[in-house]
């Protein structure tokens, strides 16, 4: 087999020339590889029949690789559930529920019961473990099936002379490519020969503009043919020559041609923007807070066991050597050390926040399905989180603020211009003959076409959406869509007007002209014209008046026009086409196809009358400056980064209410911008490109520390940071370097974009959107979260999601802590004085269980209002847990451990006792009447011993007792009276931002209302006919005992009232420390799972983060301030803005930072 002459790299280099074009370098780099017919001698096949050879085919293959991306093999439901159990609280649970399962079958006092403990922490790990699982399998399942959904498109290649139809997924480097309008290019390559093709490079460049393609030949030549223009250009210079390169991904709007793919799969354009999108994933503010959190509760819970079990047997072998009369037995001994053993995991069980995880996982569960409906979907379930803190918004322009769909906003009428930005325009705003011959114009001369498509909008409602699409130039197919909302087709009007000769637009002319038969006069001919608005108004000669009436143009008045309507129009950014017709007799004028040499204007073309003048661009979606203000008032600042022009993105930046230039808005350019920051740069290698892995299985592999990327030069990026506004002509690199010195200043950054050139800085963003409509599937595959209908406001919704899952959080996290506190408070006294807890296993067991996990399902639940829009973002910085959360959780836990303890140790003194059924032999009963009745009608103590006594003569309730008559109805009582304490203490809980009306919104949420009735009902039937299998009173409670336990459980409710009067500036804050040593940042990396992780993706059909090291801080952040939230905002605190240490510098002026720019 020959070997091929030119390398895979050489031949993706040439590509990239053309990206990187300043005026024509990619083909000087086609020339000095020979020209076509060098490049297709190295590659070994003909620029006529293409590959010829099967084993040719095969050896490309080898040599330049397959024309796909590979996938990753997805992680198993075991692996998933695996993943599941690496982290520190649920290991816990796991030790502690087989100690209490050993224990209670080997040593236990009641194994016929005991054993359900263990057994049910089993349980509760194998929810959370379970939950997780799933919804992370779901996940996979959903991805997996979205690519299977993508089509295998077909494309036409010439292989031997013969052209038939192949799957792109065969396309190999040597094919001869046929591609016509509306195609797909599935490959790089060189154009070989053509007819006015020109391409939609918007999703790779950013470029809303159709961009001319021509043969190499050709563009050799418009280098000499055009040097002077080119010297002269001052805007878009790269593209004053054509270029021969066609780039994949892009979309054929106009014309056709051949071309020969040089560079598939990986190797192309696309698939270098792909490499970028393998890295690690990274740990987002919450997980690692709460990852902390549970850290620390977990530790408070063991050292609390530790001292427990530590002063149980001190105080016992004290006792026991003073009393000599009444020493204990060598197995009584062991049974009372086994029982303190048993206490103390109770106390370490009750204390680990298992139900956290849990409130983490129902919580991203539930918004995502709710986000859904709205219209977001998420790939990534920290997503949602991350939007509660995102203090920054890069949004690209086409496609994501604007329609990506050019549109007739303005039309110069002749006497008026009208305005059809807000409204649609009308037949009656025409008069006579006008408006009948202008639509004609439109429908015959063009070759666009307008294709409806109904797709499907992947919400799991089953609606679809009318989408249309262009086909064909874009201002022809905004021109269509224009006669087309007048009830107009044009399809009808091309059938009725057969065309007798057509030139069409070049650059040189910027005309293009349509001939057809005169509608009514047989022997005459009308001709259309249409163009570069100042080059056909100067052709005309008169135009339509107010009555419908022609009337003379003279040159003052053109000027004028010029002057006047063509300037207004320009000037806002609108793109300018002039539409004019003739009618005349092709026997008195039989030269009408002749042309002037120096105009190139056909005698057809002169004597015109003008139609109007329609001012057209891609317009900005109607809910964009709404929600963009939206974000400025939550605190959240909007970039625009765009690669169109400076002057177009400015206007289209103050229409979206971006750009302020009163307001110290700054505008740049984006090799000025880049140039300026030094670009980014390897943190260990100080170069742009380096050997450095992205990925942790390379870098596993090599030894070397993965890629971190920072800017050259941070201190030039901090000074224009808080003004830059609107970024033009920009590439992906350079909203890449954008996101990346944000992000290095702290900042929460959130990225939306449809095209492939977004896709780097999508993966860098904390947040990266992608649209689902228009968005192309790289950019979906680097997105965290789709916009399924491709609405900007879809964001402000995820803003408010987030926030709310922040909020929902914090919510458990009170009412959690405030449960964790009095139990383990109360265990720990009780187990020291009495020598045994009140609350038992089963008690905790149901506490943590049902009410943690129906906390969970109604804490975090709660569905977002809209004054969550009304507060900044939350910092990197904020405690998780507030001041105000400290002082209602302290202030609920005081009183509800007051109360466990005066029932425990002096609630048979005043809770009266009704009812004293005796449950065994009367003989035994008369010899215990006690213990079921107290002289006094009191309950009688449900004490095992009296306090600090010990041995069998001390017993109070004693263990015989027990046995015969079950749990007494003192200590079932303080059991129901707990539980009550955290039913209405979940209201108190429901507000953490020191709101004093407690119940307003109680009902907000449908599920808290379920989930409170659940946990009323089920702590009923459990306490009346549980029974001694849930450690009750045997006959249940009085009515009398039930008021008793729901009054003070419902004084937790005035309580919180009285609490909002406490001053918070006293109280502490937790909740800052992220977790560090084996950190979650490196479990994530190794592939483990944390439990703040849970429900975290883990695709394979996606890799989860942005390059660098994540969580690391860049040796150049000494310039960078650690600024959090938008300068001057309310909640914006100086002290927290810079590191210890650090010191603030002042902001620069915008003059200094203009004076700056322009240096």
């Amino acid at each position: 087999m020959k070997e091929f002459e030119v390398t895979k790299e050489e031949l993706t280099d040439l590509m990239k020339a053309y990206i990187q074009r300043t005026a024509h370098e990619d083909i000087e780099e086609i020339g000095r590889h020979g020209g076509m017919a060098g490049l297709a001698k190295k590659i070994d096949t003909d620029l006529e029949r293409g590959v010829v050879s099967g084993e040719s085919i095969e050896h490309r293959k080898e040599v330049y690789g397959l024309n796909r991306f590979p996938e990753k093999k997805p992680t198993s439901f075991l692996m998933l559930c695996w993943q599941a159990l690496q982290d520190f609280t649920l290991r816990i649970l796991l030790v502690c529920a087989l100690v209490s399962f050993v224990l209670a079958l080997t040593l236990g006092e009641r194994p016929d019961i005991e054993w359900i403990e263990g057994v049910a922490i089993f349980v509760a790990v194998l929810i959370v473990v379970m939950v997780t699982a799933v919804n992370d399998w779901k996940k996979e399942q959903q991805f997996k099936k979205l690519n299977e959904m993508k089509d295998d498109k077909e494309c036409s290649l010439i292989r031997g002379d013969i052209v038939s139809k192949y799957s792109v997924f065969e396309v190999v480097v040597g094919d001869i490519l046929s591609v016509e309008t509306g195609d797909e290019v599935p490959a790089d390559g060189l154009l070989i020969s053509g007819y006015n093709l020109k391409m939609d490079e918007s999703s790779l460049t950013g470029e809303t503009e159709s961009i001319a393609k021509s043969p190499f030949d050709v563009c050799k030549q418009q280098i000499a043919d055009r040097q002077e223009k080119l010297e002269k250009a001052t805007g878009k210079k790269h593209h004053v020559i054509d270029s021969p390169v066609v780039l994949s991904g892009t979309t054929v709007t106009n014309g056709s041609g051949l071309i020969l793919v040089l560079a598939v799969g990986q190797a192309s354009q696309v698939g270098r923007v792909m490499e970028l999108l393998s890295a690690p994933s990274e740990a987002t503010p919450l997980q690692l807070k709460l990852e902390a959190i549970a850290q620390d509760v977990g530790r408070l819970g063991l050292y609390a066991a530790l001292l427990t079990i530590l002063v149980l047997i001190i105080e016992f072998w004290i006792v026991y050597g003073l009393d000599k009369e009444n020493q204990p037995s060598t197995m009584q001994a062991v049974r009372e050390h086994l029982h303190f053993l048993i206490i103390a995991i109770t106390i370490v069980v009750v204390a680990v926040p298992e139900g956290l995880p849990l409130a983490v996982t129902i919580s991203l569960a539930f918004s995502i399905n709710k986000m859904l409906a709205d219209q977001n979907w998420v790939r990534r379930l920290a997503a949602c989180e991350i939007m509660g803190g995102a203090n920054e918004i890069c949004s690209d322009k086409t496609g994501t603020l604007t329609r990506n769909r050019m549109t007739v906003e303005a039309l110069w009428n002749g006497w008026e211009v009208k305005d059809y930005e807000r409204s649609p325009p009308r037949k009656e705003e025409f008069i006579g003959e006008h408006l009948d011959i202008l639509v004609e114009a439109i429908a015959v001369n063009s070759t666009a076409y307008l294709e409806f498509q109904n797709i499907e909008i992947q919400d799991g409602t089953g609606r679809f959406k009318e989408v249309i699409n262009h086909v064909g130039s874009p201002t022809e197919c905004a021109l269509l869509q224009f006669m087309q909302s007048m009830d107009y087709d044009y399809h009808h009007l091309r059938k009725d007007y057969p065309i007798i000769h057509v030139e069409q637009f070049n650059s040189e002319r910027k005309i293009m002209t349509t001939v057809i038969q005169h509608p009514t006069q047989q022997n005459m001919y009308r001709v259309f014209v249409k163009g570069a608005s100042e080059r056909v108004l100067r052709l005309c000669t008169s135009c339509f008046d107010c009555n419908g009436l022609k009337e003379p143009l003279s040159r003052e008045d053109i000027s004028k026009i010029e002057h006047t309507i063509i300037h207004q129009l320009a000037s806002q950014a609108l793109r300018t086409i002039c539409l004019a017709y003739r009618d005349f007799d092709p026997s008195a004028l039989p030269d009408w196809k002749e042309q002037d040499p120096d105009t190139l204007i056909y005698k057809m073309e002169t004597d015109l009358v003008c139609l109007g003048i329609t001012g057209i661009r891609d317009p900005v979606r109607t809910e964009v400056p709404d929600a963009v203000k939206k974000c400025q008032r939550a605190g959240i600042k909007v970039r625009m980064v765009t690669g169109d022009n400076i002057d177009t993105a400015k206007q289209i930046a103050i229409r979206c209410n971006i750009y302020n230039p009163g307001k110290a808005g700054l505008a740049m350019l984006g090799r000025d911008f880049l140039q300026k920051i030094g670009g980014v740069i390897c943190e260990s290698c100080k170069t742009e490109v380096c050997d450095c892995p992205r990925d942790p299985t390379q870098a596993a592999e090599s030894g070397k520390e993965i890629r971190n990327d920072v800017l050259g030069k941070p201190e030039e990026f901090s000074k224009i940071a808080d003004h830059l506004e609107v970024l033009a002509r920009s590439q992906p690199s350079d909203k890449y370097a954008l996101v990346t010195g944000l992000r290095n200043m702290g900042q929460v950054v959130a990225v939306t974009g449809d095209g492939t050139n977004d896709a780097p800085a999508l993966k860098k963003a904390d947040v990266g959107f992608a649209m689902g409509i228009a968005g192309k599937e790289v950019a979906k595959q680097a997105s965290d979260i789709v916009l399924l209908d491709d609405n900007f406001e879809s964001i402000v919704k995820a803003v408010k999601w987030g926030r709310n899952i922040y909020d929902n959080i914090r919510r458990f996290l009170q009412f959690q802590i405030t449960v964790n506190i009095v139990a383990v408070a109360t265990a720990f006294l009780s187990s020291v004085i009495l020598r045994e807890s009140p609350i038992g296993p089963i008690h905790l067991l149901w506490l943590n269980l049902i009410m943690d996990t129906f906390g969970s399902l109604a804490l975090a639940t709660k569905p977002p209002t809209e004054d969550l829009l009304e507060r900044q973002p939350y910092r990197k910085d904020e405690y998780i847990i507030s001041k105000i959360m400290w002082r209602n959780i302290l202030g609920q836990a005081t009183y509800q451990l007051a109360v466990m303890l005066m029932l425990i140790f002096a609630g048979d003194s005043f809770i009266p006792e009704y009812g004293c059924e005796c449950n065994v032999d009367e003989e035994r009963c008369r010899k215990s009447q006690k213990i079921l009745c107290d002289d006094d009608g009191t309950i009688v103590s449900g004490r095992r011993y009296f306090i600090g006594s010990y041995g069998k003569k001390d017993e109070d309730y004693s263990h015989d007792m027990w046995n015969d008559h079950g749990p007494s109805r003192h200590y079932t009582i303080v059991f129901n009276t707990f539980v009550f304490l955290q039913v209405f203490n979940m209201m108190n809980a429901r507000k953490i931002h020191n709101e004093f009306y407690i119940l307003e919104g109680l009902l907000q949420s449908r599920m808290w209302g379920i989930i409170w009735t659940i946990i009323v009902l089920a702590q009923f039937l459990m306490v009346q006919y549980g029974g001694i299998a849930v450690n009750c009173h045997l006959n249940g409670l009085a009515a009398m005992h039930w008021l008793i336990s729901v009054a003070i459980g419902f004084g937790s409710l005035p309580m919180a009232f009285l609490l909002r009067f406490i001053p918070v500036q006293r109280f502490p804050e937790y909740g800052i420390r992220e977790a560090e040593g084996e950190d979650i940042t490196n479990k994530i990396k190794r592939g483990q799972s944390t439990f703040s992780d849970r429900g975290r993706v883990r695709s394979s059909l996606r890799s989860n983060s942005p390059p660098g090291s994540p969580g690391r801080v860049s040796k150049e952040s000494k310039y960078m301030t650690a600024r959090t939230s938008t300068p001057g905002s309310p909640g914006d605190r100086p002290e927290a803005r810079y590191k210890i240490g650090q010191v603030a510098p002042l902001p620069p002026t915008i003059e200094e930072v203009r004076a700056d720019v322009d240096r």
